[in-house]
């Protein structure tokens, strides 16, 4: 079975103390001595740290220099002397590009900054510049070291400097087009648009950081989410950080005019908890107790460092089992860690949480009732909560999820937060030898344009719910994505493949950008499981994306002013000039006639007026949920599954899940009804020989998000030969796991009585919610059972009844 996402423990919050450095004013300056500068300098000092009654310094905050927006910490600290701001000869300069050498004998200063070479001699004021003296304030040594007038010598080195008084900071721009340093973080996200891609740039060279940026530029996105890697930046407890590759990255994105969102993490190994020497195992494993103390300081210096060109910042990429081997308690200590150092380093940062996938609404409200969703800005979520082979996730299953989060879950502070759409992913698996299927389908059901497809539904369900930003989850496969597991097939989930040649995902995203990315959503046509027929109107020309999740609707496309209409047909007004194009751009249909609808979703450009009234009418509805058609289950008491090619799914729906990895396949006639058999392990060896699972997804009408409501769930199951077994009288038995608000629970093993005939087992079960967690709400567990099992039915009770067994 696959992994589970991780689950809900309390936590009590913990007041923190942070140290702050003991300051000396030396000649009305500031000055750290060395000793401890070197043990509390950060890179995130931009922001002043507030004085609390504890702390025992009387003295200005430090002196910050910022480069470009980059924090210089020089060791020691700037010191401001005469008005004029100081710094030590080294670490300043050097960061500015300049090659420093000092001659304390000769008491010779040389500077070498564009190809000029500088004089300057401590305490004589002027400099030479090759062979023309040039005005400067004079150097200065203080406690043995040097220290040279910063604005005089920037300003001679062609820059522009400013003094910000209220920040203590000096501010230095190397370029005349550099923006202000204190940016509105939220205008420069509304400025790039909805749409945006994940960069993994770890062991990237400067040369592939352009191409990969270029290629996102290419797509069509404005913002890039990517990974500030704190084992790339601190491989080792006493190593300096490592800037280089992620300045590169900053400066190359700005370049472009690409905005940033920065994900905080993984863990560096010797912080990790992870003794495994597998990075797979030490990256994805949170830090240490003792070690959060570093992992503040990494926020903090990364979130100071960045401040200007990071628009916003995420803890963890989506913290599931897969990418966090812990438990949500570590998770929110870590989150709030994050929340107290990135805020002392920008008092300004959009800061947001993440939950593991799927929507997962009982880990988002767990946030909140620990206290940790209100010090947040929002939570970025993932509508796809895991896959297994041969079975991929429907874009419109999100919605609910989606929709009942922005509904019930928000923060009663009268702050709105942002719900951002995290990861949209879904893999592509590609032939190498030529083979046009497998035993499972999957060369079809995951093709590339099955993933294009499914990007275009996401990202438009995804503004149309009212996400302000849409990512996808990766620009581009890693070099060892590919998978040789079955029939030589590839895998990934990136919008190019590992050798950079494109996917159709590309195109794809680049038609979302061009077709939607400027245009609101305007209302629907359709909003159900038969149609979703979505517009986008910017009020001078509007879009309509239109599929068919179960694959059977039909449009009537009317140019001409005379209306077609067909029963049960979608009629969509076009113009002459509108467009019919698929998810790739390539021309579908004319803009007249009818059109039968798959699950493939078309973009129909420049639609008529009409279309675009009646799609308005529909925007005043409440929320943003798909309708459910035929059987409503709102008021039924009970609901009911059986089995067999023509079984009945009365509410309870199995058949969804019939490629599941470990799911029940096989069928047999037993005493008037047709049984699903759970095959029992045949090789102790191999755990892929059994088949020991029945999911079941719940009505969402029913019973959905309950917060925890007593229901009952019955299982039919064939009695069986009496055998041994350590459990009891026999050696087959199963359990329920079932969805409740802390996590998947499962019962007591329920040993299965020998005999002939069917018996039925009853589960009192107190706490359901059923919000489709991990895609499904319970499942029937055999695992352990020494043989097989034949099960006739499965039913859940709105309400609880006494007793746990009934025999039929």
């Amino acid at each position: 079975m696959f992994s589970r996402s991780i689950r809900f423990s309390s936590l009590t919050r913990k007041s923190r103390v942070f140290s702050l450095p003991f300051v000396a004013l030396l000649s009305g300056a500031v000055f750290v001595p060395c000793a401890l500068a070197q043990e509390t300098a950060s890179d995130a000092a931009a922001t002043p740290v507030a004085t609390s009654p504890s702390t025992t310094r009387t003295g200005p905050t430090p002196i910050v220099v910022n480069i470009d927006g980059r924090v210089s910490s020089p060791d020691p600290a700037p010191l401001l002397l005469k008005g004029a701001v100081y710094v030590p000869l080294r670490g300043v300069l050097e960061n500015l590009g300049a090659k420093v050498e000092y001659s304390p004998a000769e008491k010779r200063i040389e500077i070498t900054q564009n190809g000029q070479k500088y004089l300057l001699r401590p305490g004589i004021e002027g400099a030479t510049r090759g062979t023309e003296m040039v005005s400067l304030a004079p150097a200065k040594i203080v406690a043995g070291r040097a220290f040279v007038p910063l604005r005089s010598l920037a300003e001679l080195f062609g820059y522009r400097v400013a003094w910000l008084a209220s920040q203590r900071t000096v501010a230095i721009y190397t370029d005349a087009s550099q923006k202000p340093i204190y940016v509105d973080h939220r205008a420069e996200l509304r400025a790039a648009g909805p749409f945006g891609v994940e960069i993994d740039f770890v062991d990237k060279t400067p040369e592939q950081i352009g191409v990969l940026l270029d290629k996102a530029r290419q797509s069509g996105v404005g913002v890039i989410k990517t990974r500030f890697d704190w084992a790339t930046l601190q491989p080792t407890r006493a190593s300096e950080f490592q800037w280089t590759p992620y300045d590169t990255v900053v400066r190359e994105a700005r370049v472009r005019g690409l905005r940033l969102v920065g994900i905080l993490g993984d863990s560096t190994q010797w912080a990790s908890t992870a003794i495994s020497t597998d990075p797979d195992s030490w990256r994805h494993s949170p830090p240490k107790e003792k070690e959060l103390p570093a992992w503040s300081n990494y926020v903090k210096r990364v979130v100071g460092r960045y401040k200007v060109d990071v628009q916003s910042w995420q803890v963890w990429e989506n913290p599931s089992a897969l990418n966090f081997r812990s438990v949500a308690k570590n998770y929110r200590k870590l989150a709030r860690a994050a929340v107290e150092a990135a805020r002392e380093a920008d008092a300004n940062v959009i800061l947001h949480a993440a939950e593991p996938g799927g929507v997962e609404l009982d880990f988002i409200r767990d946030l909140t009732a620990n206290g940790l969703t209100p010090s947040l800005d929002g939570v970025q979520v993932y509508p796809v909560s895991q896959w297994q082979p041969g079975v991929r996730n429907s874009a419109v299953n999100f919605v609910l999820p989606y929709a009942t989060l922005r509904d019930k879950l928000q923060v009663s502070d009268g702050r709105t937060r942002d719900y951002w759409i995290g990861g949209v992913s879904v893999p592509a698996i590609e032939s190498q030898g030529g083979a046009a299927s497998d035993d499972q389908g999957l060369l079809s059901t995951f093709s590339p344009a099955a993933q294009a497809d499914y990007l275009v539904q996401t990202f438009a369900l995804g503004l149309a719910g009212g996400g302000e930003k849409v990512f996808w989850s990766a620009l581009q496969d890693a070099s060892e994505s590919g998978s040789s597991a079955r029939n030589a097939t590839t895998m990934g989930t990136g919008l190019l493949r590992a050798d950079g040649t494109q996917r159709p995902a590309f195109t794809a995203m680049q038609q979302v950008s061009a077709q939607l990315g400027g245009k609101p959503y305007a209302g629907n046509l359709a909003l159900d499981r038969s149609a979703v027929a979505l517009l986008f109107d910017d009020k001078k020309s509007g879009t309509l994306v239109v599929w068919s999740p179960d694959g059977e609707a039909t449009l009537t496309l009317n140019a001409s002013g005379t209306e077609t209409q067909l029963p049960g047909a979608i009629n969509v007004a076009t113009r002459p000039d509108s467009l019919v194009t698929d998810a790739t751009g390539n021309v579908v249909a004319p803009p007249q006639g009818v059109l039968k609808l798959g699950n493939r979703p078309i973009f129909i450009s420049n639609v008529a007026l009409k279309t675009a009234a009646a799609a308005g009418a529909r925007l005043s509805d409440k929320d943003f949920r798909l309708s459910e058609t035929g059987t409503s289950y709102a008021g039924r008491e009970e609901i009911t599954a059986t089995f067999g090619q023509s079984g009945d799914e009365d509410g309870l729906f199995w058949r969804r899940f019939a490629q599941f990895g470990g799911a029940a396949r096989e069928f047999a006639p037993y005493q008037g009804r047709t049984a699903i058999i759970t095959e029992a392990q045949r090789d102790i060896f191999d755990l892929k020989s059994s088949r020991p699972f029945i999911y079941f997804d719940v009505a969402d009408d029913f019973l959905y998000f309950a917060g925890g409501v007593p229901v009952t769930i019955s299982v039919t199951v064939r009695r069986t030969e009496k055998q041994i077994s350590s459990v009891g009288n026999s050696a087959s038995s199963f359990r329920i796991e079932y969805d409740s608000p802390s996590g998947y629970k499962t019962t007591p093993i329920q040993v299965v009585e020998s005999g002939t005939g069917w018996i039925t087992y009853s589960f009192e079960v107190p706490d359901a919610t059923f919000a489709n967690a991990e895609g499904y709400d319970l499942l029937v567990n055999t695992g352990g059972s020494k043989s097989n099992l034949m099960f006739g039915a499965v039913s859940v009770k709105r309400s609880a009844t006494s007793g746990k067994k009934a025999v039929s």
